[in-house]
């Protein structure tokens, strides 16, 4: 879990429907701000995902001296013995 301490807050109020919000915390299991604040990161990740995906297919990997290959090898841990 994040630490807020550091964190610049916003107090806002916010109108809901009851049962979205209720539905919510009973998915997270957490009160009103940490359920908000779960549904706010998921909405970053899924912009970051639909952005991850407009460009997938049009990364050139090989103009930086990498192949599919490499990329495999270092995601497994073998890269060292193909540098050797």
């Amino acid at each position: 879990m994040a630490s807020w301490a550091m964190v610049e807050m916003r107090k806002i109020t916010v109108f809901l429907p009851a049962d979205l919000l209720e539905n919510c915390q009973r998915i997270t299991g957490k009160g009103v701000s940490e359920t908000l604040r779960i549904a706010l990161r998921e909405q970053l990740h899924a912009d970051a995902r639909a952005q991850l995906m407009a460009v997938m297919g049009r990364l050139d990997l090989e103009a930086d001296g990498l192949t599919l290959d490499d990329l495999r090898d270092e995601g497994d841990g073998r890269r060292a013995h193909h540098a050797a």
